[in-house]
């Protein structure tokens, strides 16, 4: 084969070849009123530090979604809540920590339970966390300093929200 008849050849095949995506959505979607998704978070945080730098690192996480321009999604937190209910359809969106019965494996760091999905929109959204395998931490808002080894709040609960 001549070199033009590859060059023509490789042309094509890239020419045919689809988009690369990194995500693909599994088919639901919320549907997000203008006031944002609430969620609200337990009361009873990671026992590795002290629950204002935690809820913080939480509210950093879910806003990570909201300040993105090519995000069509929009989180509002709604304050605490003692529902610990996870995965429980209750149409409250709740982010909870397990420091002792966590089911899900030691390597998991957190696992979101939706509810809802498909024609109608995600109705309900829940996250839990594992303290009892993890130690966690959460480097100050606006920073990049990890003060120690641990897993990071804000980078998992950016993931899980998502």
């Amino acid at each position: 084969m001549g070199r033009r008849q590859t060059w023509i050849t490789a042309a094509a095949l890239l020419g045919a070849a689809s988009p690369a995506l990194a995500w693909e959505p599994l088919g639901g979607r919320w549907n997000v009123p203008a006031d944002g998704v609430k969620y609200r978070v337990n009361e009873q945080l990671s026992a590795d530090m002290d629950d204002r730098t935690c809820l913080e690192g939480v509210q950093a996480g879910y806003n990570a979604w909201t300040a993105l321009p090519c995000s069509f999604m929009n989180w509002a937190y709604d304050g605490r809540t003692q529902n610990s209910s996870w995965g429980a359809a209750d149409g409250e969106n709740i982010v909870v920590w397990f420091e002792s019965g966590w089911t899900e494996g030691g390597s998991v760091l957190g696992v979101a339970a939706n509810s809802g999905g498909a024609g109608g929109g995600y109705v309900d959204c829940d996250t839990k966390y594992n303290g009892q395998d993890h130690s966690w931490i959460s480097p100050p808002v606006g920073t990049d300093e990890n003060t120690g080894g641990g897993v990071d709040v804000i980078g998992v609960v950016a993931h899980e929200a998502g």
